[in-house]
């Protein structure tokens, strides 16, 4: 990846709290290969983040990004989480201008993001004045 990242750039709540979630009851794979099905590890060795995951279950994300030797994913959760690192509060149009996403798109994955303990809404879903930011120890 050329990034200098490593294992040690995830947050390991984060990764536990993520492995819980997507693990399906009777798996027989180790942690490090069920990340790395996910998408959240390469298969190199040793298993290196990918940019999917540093954005995901980085604990600060945003270093990474001018790093790359790609853009960032300008499409799905990717996106809307790197639109957040850094920006503080933002609404869910905010987000739709940023990413360029229709916001019946970015709304699907906030709800997912926050769903998964990455992004947390500042207010019920019924507010007109909810906001979103990255959940505390993933904020930029």
């Amino acid at each position: 990846m050329g990034t200098g990242a490593g294992v040690g750039d995830l947050h390991p709540a984060l990764v536990r709290a993520f492995l819980d979630r997507v693990r399906e009851p009777g798996c027989t794979l180790t942690d490090v290969e069920v990340l790395q099905e996910c998408g959240v590890l390469t298969r190199s060795r040793p298993p290196l983040p990918t940019r999917f995951g540093l954005l995901a279950l980085g604990i600060r994300p945003e270093r990474f990004l001018s790093a790359s030797r790609t853009r960032p994913s300008t499409r799905g959760p990717a996106a809307v989480l790197a639109a957040l690192a850094g920006a503080g509060d933002v609404t869910s149009h905010e987000l739709s201008e940023r990413t360029g996403l229709a916001l019946a798109t970015v709304r699907r994955h906030l709800s997912g993001l926050v769903a998964d303990g990455l992004v947390t809404a500042t207010a019920p879903s019924t507010s007109h004045h909810r906001t979103y930011r990255r959940s505390a120890g993933h904020a930029a």
